[in-house]
């Protein structure tokens, strides 16, 4: 039997927070009248909090690989994914179509419907938040090969882990740099339409955060104690680089509206300037996460059980958050720290519960939940 890591669960309650803070976030960027103090507020917590989609990323390595490196049974492994993120994926990708559809009024179209459902599912554009696991299935579904790879080079896994990062560097490095060189909005190519529009939905380039995962997952004992022994210096770096992104987003301050406006992208994941950043921000993190477990185990029960619930929440807060924010910003008349805070708690709290419901509800959760679990709770399949 597979010991439960708690951390890795407190880990993953902490990320879908951020992923919900960060789409507040980025509704309140766009309010008018914003002061100079109020996207100081974005750009700190906004940059603190990038850590979200890396390590989630970071967590499905570890875990595939804590439950699945030494025994897979392949049919039951694939068999659970289609279960538990296929089918649910293909069914919110249908909601959310439809759902766009009568928000946009163009439901009357229903012809063009199946195929722009399609579209949706093999890009992940259902909705702006699905691209996430329209990515990670494809980890899913790779897993067992890059499993054998890491069983081939079990001795250099390090080495491994350091290519990936090399090749993900390389990645953003050529979007970053190269790219541009090419791009014409006349005649887009191939290439150029990936690097500008799809990059972030291909696995290669989250696949060192989901190695940098399995890596810790294969030498867990030794990761953990590394972490807790150097964690000062983590928090040192990472503060000292957090103050430097911050910067670099206020930097880009534009007025807009009698108030002012920053450009989020300055610290997208994929940039070439966080591939660094988010390895720290993992790392402390993840300390952060042991700490909690073992001193403050009420924070970290709470965590974990918004870990528990967090997958169809994840999956149903863009909902909320539409909702929410503008019901916040037009009728109750608050201050913008008011204002975040009501809609952070509220986006959170109904998400999670609307979650925890439709998985009261057995074929609801069957299609639209799957039957989500970190840990294998007996033998490996």
């Amino acid at each position: 039997m597979k010991k439960k890591i708690n951390e890795i669960e407190t880990l993953r309650g902490l990320c879908f927070l951020a992923v919900v803070t960060q789409h507040i976030l980025g509704y309140l960027n766009q309010l008018s009248g914003l002061s100079y103090s109020n996207i100081v507020f974005l750009s700190i917590v906004l940059t603190s909090i990038r850590f979200a989609i890396p390590t989630f990323v970071f967590i499905t390595g570890f875990v595939l690989f804590y439950n699945y490196f030494d025994h897979i049974n392949l049919d039951k492994y694939l068999s659970k994914r289609i279960k538990d993120t296929l089918i649910p994926y293909l069914c919110w990708t249908i909601l959310f179509t439809v759902y766009s559809a009568i928000k946009l009024e163009k439901i009357d179209n229903l012809l063009q419907l199946p195929m722009t459902t399609l579209l949706n599912f093999i890009k992940g554009t259902g909705m702006y938040h699905l691209w996430y696991i329209a990515m990670i299935l494809q980890m899913y579904f790779l897993f067992p090969l890059i499993r054998q790879i890491f069983l081939k080079v079990k001795n250099h896994l390090g080495y491994l882990v350091v290519l990936f990062a090399l090749l993900d560097l390389s990645i953003s490095a050529i979007s970053a740099h190269l790219i541009p060189l090419f791009l014409t909005e006349n005649d887009p190519n191939w290439l150029t339409i990936f690097f500008t529009k799809y990059r972030h939905l291909v696995f290669l380039s989250w696949i060192f955060y989901f190695t940098l995962g399995g890596y810790a997952a294969i030498n867990y004992p030794r990761y953990k104690k590394w972490i807790s022994d150097k964690w000062l210096w983590i928090a040192l770096i990472f503060s000292i680089l957090t103050l430097y992104l911050v910067n670099n987003t206020l930097s880009s301050a534009t007025i807009k509206d009698q108030g002012y406006t920053v450009n989020f992208n300055i610290t997208a994941p994929l940039n070439l300037n966080m591939l660094v950043y988010s390895l720290f921000s993992i790392l402390l993190l993840y300390y952060l996460s042991i700490l909690l477990t073992k001193k403050y185990s009420k924070i970290s029960l709470l965590l974990e059980k918004i870990s528990l619930h967090s997958y169809g929440a994840y999956l149903i807060h863009p909902v909320f958050i539409s909702l929410v924010c503008k019901s916040t910003s037009l009728k109750w008349n608050l201050n913008f720290y008011l204002q975040f805070t009501a809609d952070l708690i509220l986006c959170c709290g109904l998400s999670l519960m609307t979650s925890y419901l439709l998985g009261k509800i057995p074929i609801v959760k069957t299609l639209l939940l799957g039957s989500k679990s970190l840990f294998v709770k007996k033998s490996p399949v």
